[in-house]
């Protein structure tokens, strides 16, 4: 045997123990999957505590987050295991339950007039035909600076008020950041504003109560309070909002207008603990439709993994993702269905006062 045949033997022997080693993994039990990284769970414990500052009240408070964290970790490592696109890992929401985790991080909540049969605010149909293949609204200078959420459920609020940045931008030529405390406090729904709201009616209440505020003027304090905008100080005004339909080619035209909020299922391991790659899959729990609203930013290829994808801002911080950011796959032949983590379930975008969509 010569040293050509050698080496692929000892290839082919190495895939078979890989495969096996997978195989065994796969059908171990989650306390066989503890115990056998019982020592790796235990640094990444205290390591997590270290980068993300987590300190708990007492030792009966630290076992439990202990023992969350372990149930988070083995989830994590299963999915790194058999995942071929994207990559999760340890973040800041590894001590959480997944019911906290929901709570504090996301916020979406279905409103009634996302039934409405409401011809006016519907997106005309958009040619499709000689897009680019890649569009990022971060080269245009469109895009603010990753923002945190910070245990308050207005993911609707952000997702809102990040658009009409987006708006603001094209319509002024500057990059200013708006107050996301203003919507979570003035345009609640049901009085709920750090416990879920909707895009919708954030829109029309920005529109009808006269503009929005600065951060600077208005910042965020993660936690609802009265309502404080002052309408003598509105930086800009809105005529409303268009909604795009769930047709992935028409999404991906409306794109080139400008920035748009989308709602989406966060509820997924690969989408939760995402590290990087780009989200394929998205079929864990019961939990079905969106559940965190976030900004669409852009779209394109990846050379490397042969996939199409959605550029998205998030707003958990520079450490989650791709330095705030997510890719999820892309179907331009999708005309009717929601995508992956219901992608282009819910897409909207703000118009300026005096527009109209047939301006478009």
């Amino acid at each position: 045997m010569n040293l050509t045949q050698k080496i692929l033997v000892s290839v082919a022997v190495l895939g078979v123990f890989l495969l096996t080693l997978n195989y065994v993994i796969d059908h171990k039990t989650d306390d066989e999957i503890k115990f056998m990284l019982r020592k790796s769970i235990e640094r990444a414990f205290k390591n997590f505590k270290v980068k993300y500052a987590k300190t708990y009240k007492d030792d009966t408070e630290e076992q439990y987050r202990f023992s969350v964290f372990t149930n988070n970790y083995v989830e994590i490592y299963r999915h790194n295991k058999f995942l071929v696109f994207s990559k999760v890992g340890v973040n800041q929401f590894a001590d959480l339950t997944h019911e906290e985790f929901k709570a504090l991080y996301t916020g979406h909540k279905h409103s009634k007039d996302d039934d409405d049969d409401d011809n006016k605010n519907k997106q005309p149909h958009l040619p499709t035909d000689n897009l680019p293949a890649s569009f990022d609204w971060r080269d245009k200078g469109a895009i603010t600076p990753v923002k945190v959420q910070n245990g308050c459920g207005g993911c609707w609020a952000f997702s809102t008020v990040q658009s009409i940045e987006g708006l603001y931008f094209l319509k002024t030529g500057k990059l200013e950041s708006l107050s996301t405390q203003q919507v979570i406090d003035c345009c609640r729904i049901d009085e709920s504003g750090c416990l879920g709201g909707d895009p919708e009616p954030a829109f029309r209440c920005i529109q009808n109560n006269g503009g929005i505020m600065t951060e600077t003027e208005y910042p965020y304090i993660a936690k609802q309070q009265s309502c404080k905008f002052d309408e003598d100080k509105p930086t800009f005004q809105i005529g409303g909002y268009i909604d795009v339909p769930s047709d992935q080619s028409q999404v991906k035209a409306a794109l080139l207008i400008q920035p748009l909020s989308i709602c989406l299922n966060s509820s997924d391991t690969s989408f939760k603990y995402y590290k990087s790659g780009v989200i394929t899959e998205c079929e864990d729990g019961p939990y079905d439709g969106p559940d965190h609203c976030l900004l669409l930013v852009g779209y394109g290829h990846d050379e490397e993994l042969k996939v199409d994808y959605w550029l998205i801002k998030n707003q958990w911080g520079t450490t989650w993702g791709e330095e705030g950011y997510v890719r999820i796959i892309r179907d331009d032949n999708d005309h009717k269905g929601p995508g992956k983590c219901f992608v282009v379930a819910e897409v909207r975008y703000p118009i300026a006062k005096n527009t109209t969509a047939s301006a478009f």
